[in-house]
């Protein structure tokens, strides 16, 4: 799903509904979302990391090992 769909379904919604995150496919377990963090996503092999090395991300110990080749993302945590 690409942002723009996941805002047309959000802009629809009481802006005080609370967004809950399935940890699985059989509906076993869920939880209010808690955070979120922008980076990249490879299909190919289920890899997410950062895009870009920024001198933030380097303060904090990151390392080009951290950096993958994949497209833009959100990720979402509860």
């Amino acid at each position: 799903m690409k942002v723009k769909e996941l805002v047309k379904i959000l802009e629809n919604l009481d802006p005080e509904t609370e967004v809950v995150l399935q940890s699985d496919a059989e509906g076993n377990n869920y939880m209010s979302l808690y955070s979120y963090w922008f980076g990249g996503f490879n299909e190919e092999d289920g890899e997410a990391g950062y895009l870009k090395l920024t001198d933030k991300l380097k303060e904090e110990g990151y390392t080009k090992e951290d950096i993958i080749d994949g497209k833009p993302a959100i990720f979402l945590w509860g």
